[in-house]
């Protein structure tokens, strides 16, 4: 075994002495998008996504290990190479032991203040809750006078950008307050002269007009669903005037950022440069899936303008830099569930949503009724749940053990709920890799995630809306999304269709770049690429 591992290593690195080594790398991130989707539109792509589709190295079977996939969690793992047990972000926010929120990237330090339009915000924005390095720290680690790398993360999100660039790349996203891109001290002391000249240029309009991609009759739009039983929060978005506030679900959204792309790269990209690594985390799919789901026109118009778009930066690109010195990448931080109602209309009965806000009701009027105590589950966030410690640690360990059981009682009676574990116990049990239960050790960092964990059954959705959709198991549905890897002349044209774990892409990348792996990183190379 370890003289086949060898040579396999030997024949990976022989491959790539022999391939011409990029000068750029470009990691595009879709928020929200799922294999199956992508794949049921592909008849339909023209651009970007159909030039891959038809050039790269495509994984076919590409899973994050999440017990709970969420953008801030799969960031950081596409970021570090491991998993949330040991890089620590286990979901965009989460409760500590005083029962305050803590947001992933959030941080009050002055150090990290937000650039406003003028001055700064009352509060930061940095990695500081990541506790291991991440890809972006390697490549700037590395970087020397003679050797100049350069790392730059966009996103519509903030936490999606920050955790990409670690604590030495440069992080840069749309803030929804003052309505244009912006950054923190952690990443710049001052923005960027060609930002503020960008921002300046564009300006987002009170209302914008969303025009459909394709005529609304067009076969394209054929698997779409509108809206079925009124779920979705708003009505349709295409074809009407879009306020402000709806401006991150349209198209337009989406072009202003790879215009940002564009401009990011005319200003720091510089022929010289050893390596120029660029991050781009499309947000646009996710805020509009949650309200209308991927399976709306909606979702898929914005695939279509996307397929577009990604086309025009690519060749945008490829006018700068010889397209056999840039590495693309495409993939995505988590896909979606189906919406409850219409599995249920397709006669799949066992789909069903479970209201988090009565649920966290129901177990504590169950606790005050048996020991008189009252709001002991101080919150709720599918997997997780939170007791309130302030209590719970000056009772007696005999009586905390009662509660404890009480409340593991009264979960494992909800229908839909499959698994309920403290965090203890779930560190205790053995579960093998391609157990779904062991996507949740994955995901169990002590002191952020919940005192106990449950794990619903396929379809089953726990949140504390009963509108819309989301992506909280750990289900094919929310894991399973496309990866695609392509450098002309160097990676290309070739199906991969086993199984292999997204984390498995950062030691990969550092590999093809040249660098030391995050020094966490805890999967092995994507040797099938050779």
């Amino acid at each position: 075994m370890n003289i086949m591992k060898l040579f396999f290593f030997l024949f990976f690195w022989c491959h790539f002495i022999g391939a011409t080594a990029p000068k750029v790398a470009i990691i595009v991130v879709v928020d929200q998008l799922g294999q199956q989707t992508l794949q049921n539109l592909k008849p339909y792509f023209t651009g970007g996504f159909k030039m891959l589709f038809d050039n790269a190295i495509i994984f076919n079977q590409a899973i994050w290990p999440s017990g709970m996939p969420a953008t801030a969690t799969n960031h950081a793992g596409l970021a570090t190479g491991t998993t949330a047990k040991n890089h620590g972000i286990v979901d965009n926010s989460w409760f500590d032991h005083k029962n305050n929120e803590v947001k992933a990237v959030e941080d009050f330090s002055p150090e990290t203040a937000v650039f406003a339009k003028q001055g700064f915000f009352d509060y930061g924005v940095s990695s500081y809750n990541l506790m291991v390095d991440t890809l972006a720290d390697q490549i700037m680690l590395q970087s020397s006078e003679l050797k100049k790398n350069k790392v730059f993360c966009l996103s519509h999100k903030d936490r999606a950008a920050a955790l990409c660039a670690g604590k030495l790349g440069k992080a840069l996203w749309f803030d929804e307050k003052s309505m244009q891109f912006t950054s923190s001290k952690a990443y710049f002391k001052v923005l960027p002269d060609w930002l503020q000249q960008f921002n300046a240029q564009h300006p987002i309009d009170q209302k914008t007009y969303w025009h459909l991609f394709f005529d609304k009759n067009n076969k394209a739009y054929a698997l779409a669903k509108n809206n079925v039983y009124n779920h979705s929060r708003k009505p349709a978005l295409y074809q009407t005037e879009v306020e402000q506030q709806e401006y991150l679900k349209t198209p337009h959204a989406q072009n202003l950022l790879f215009e940002l792309a564009k401009n990011c790269f005319a200003y720091e990209y510089d022929p010289s440069d050893n390596l120029f690594v660029l991050f781009i985390s499309v947000s646009t799919p996710d805020k509009t899936g949650h309200y209308f789901t991927a399976q709306s026109l909606e979702y898929s118009d914005l695939l279509y303008y996307l397929d577009s778009q990604l086309q025009d930066f690519m060749q945008t690109i490829h006018t700068k830099v010889d397209p056999q010195e840039v590495l693309w990448l495409l993939t995505a931080d988590h896909a979606s569930m189906p919406l409850v109602e219409d599995l249920q209309k397709q006669g799949y009965s066992a789909a069903r949503r479970i209201d988090k806000h009565k649920l966290q009701e129901k177990l504590n009027e169950a606790l005050e009724k048996k020991f008189g105590l009252k709001n002991l589950i101080s919150y709720v966030d599918t997997p997780d749940f939170y007791v309130n410690h302030a209590v719970f640690d000056c009772l007696e360990q005999k009586k905390q053990g009662a509660i404890i059981k009480t409340i593991k009682h009264e979960l494992r009676m909800v229908p839909g709920i499959k698994k309920v574990w403290t965090g203890a116990e779930l560190q205790k049990r053995y579960y093998g890799e391609n157990q779904f239960e062991s996507y949740f050790q994955n995901q169990y960092f002590p002191g952020r995630s919940g005192d106990l964990i449950i794990q619903v059954f396929p379809y089953t959705m726990v949140g504390k809306n009963m509108k819309g959709t989301s992506h909280k198991t750990p289900y094919h549905y929310d894991t399973h999304v496309p990866l695609m890897l392509y450098q002309q002349g160097s990676l290309e044209k070739k199906q991969i269709n086993h199984k292999v774990w997204m984390q498995q892409i950062t030691p990969t990348l550092a590999q093809i770049l040249g660098v030391p792996a995050p020094s966490a990183a805890t999967f092995k190379l994507l040797t099938d690429i050779i």
